[in-house]
């Protein structure tokens, strides 16, 4: 679909337009280094971390956990709380917890 713009210019390819891979790696070249705003920044990240909740939710990991225990109760207050669970802001799961870490040694050691 062709965007208008606010001047009434058409904006964008038509649609099923299909680029060669020479202008691809074109414009991704000219991307490099590109700064971005916060408020870009703040999307992103809001937008991975709605991504890699549903991908791998708090209430899937605290299941797989305590699974060998056999406890009713326990097992009854999981199921009937996994959706608090998953919606819960600052708790993080072991799995996210471990990516920040690569991610802040990699920042750390310039790599």
């Amino acid at each position: 679909m062709i965007k208008k713009s606010s001047a009434g210019r058409n904006r964008g390819r038509p649609a099923g337009y299909k680029m060669r891979e020479e202008s691809k790696r074109a414009i991704s070249s000219s991307k490099i280094g590109q700064k971005h705003k916060q408020d870009t920044k703040d999307k992103i990240s809001r937008t991975l971390t709605i991504y890699f909740r549903k991908l791998h939710p708090l209430s899937e990991e605290i299941t797989k956990r305590y699974s060998l225990i056999n406890d009713d109760a326990l097992n009854y207050w999981i199921d009937s709380n996994k959706d608090n669970l998953d919606n819960v802001e600052d708790v993080r799961t072991e799995r996210s917890m471990r990516n920040s870490r690569k991610i802040e040694i990699a920042y750390g050691s310039n790599i």
